[in-house]
């Protein structure tokens, strides 16, 4: 009877992992190229890059890191076959510096990157637009512009004045069950970060363990990564504030006193837990990482 029974249990199990990695293979596959709203966690953004098929936060402090390294260069000619969403355009943007603005040109059939009245006429590709549905494209002829290509294979223009609100707009909810399983990394076997005194932990690969450096400055504690490929190790920062003065210090930012130099990560009912700025997630990815991966995503409190 044992010789059955075991077999069974361990195929048993191996159905049940392998049934889990399918899943999220399964969820990452749905999602790639989608923006998502973490409807449990004061609505954060990710992005799910549809090459890497890896989830990536999205807040003000990498944006433009993320941009850099996810967005796949596109040319005028190009660009102006993939149908606009005319509301997320500047009205008043003269990109060819015509006189007539791109808004209006666009409505009535003619590029804004070429100038002169009447010229430039154009047609749309809808395959070429559904190709790159879900991609961040870079604008590379016109001062690296950033557009985001909806699910409906129309652009968006994503400035520094809409990040967030046009992200939101276009994002799908989901729940934090669903958001751990986009990007299948297996996490399992990487080492644990507690901080005892603060309260939280994060996690690491193992393969860090005799590289990784842990120096405490104030509120703030930076790790510092192991080098590869003969390259310094780089530093990112988890630090507190009381949700006063965190209040204060965003009050101050809006007001143009101050730069905001910190991005939330989560809050408790007394402090807020921030990551640098200057030294955030993305700075935390060295190549060759083979975990490309937001390493902040990691983080929990101690229960």
């Amino acid at each position: 009877m044992k010789k059955i029974i075991i077999p069974f249990l361990i195929f048993f199990s191996l159905f049940v992992v392998g049934s889990s990695v399918l899943a999220a293979n399964s969820i990452t596959s749905r999602l790639k190229g989608k923006l998502l709203l973490q409807v449990q966690d004061k609505g954060r953004i990710w992005y799910v890059d549809p090459v890497g098929l890896q989830k990536h936060e999205v807040t003000f402090a990498n944006a433009l890191s993320l941009f850099q390294k996810l967005a796949l260069g596109i040319t005028n000619a190009d660009l102006i076959k993939i149908p606009a969403d005319l509301d997320s355009l500047n009205p008043n943007l003269d990109s060819d510096n015509d006189g007539y603005p791109d808004k209006e040109e666009l409505q009535n059939g003619y590029s804004p990157y070429i100038p002169g009245s009447n010229k430039g006429r154009f047609k749309t590709d809808n395959n070429l637009a559904t190709r790159l549905k879900g991609r961040l494209l870079l604008q590379v002829q016109d001062k690296g512009r950033i557009w985001y290509i909806d699910q409906n294979g129309k652009r968006w223009e994503v400035t520094w004045g809409n990040l967030m609100s046009l992200f939101r707009k276009l994002a799908l909810g989901i729940t934090d069950k669903d958001l751990n399983e986009v990007g299948g990394i297996d996490t399992s076997g990487w080492l644990t970060y507690i901080n005892n005194q603060q309260g939280y932990e994060i996690k690491y690969p193992s393969s860090w363990s005799d590289g990784l450096e842990v120096k405490y400055v104030g509120n703030q504690t930076y790790f510092y990564l192991p080098s590869y490929d003969n390259r310094k190790g780089q530093a990112f920062c988890i630090g507190r504030k009381t949700i006063t003065q965190w209040e204060a210090d965003y009050q101050k930012f809006l007001r143009g006193e101050g730069p905001f130099i910190a991005d939330e990560l989560k809050r408790n009912g007394e402090y807020v837990f921030y990551s640098c700025v200057s030294l955030s997630a993305e700075t935390f990815t060295v190549l060759p990482n083979p975990y490309d991966t937001d390493i902040l995503s990691t983080f929990h409190f101690i229960d």
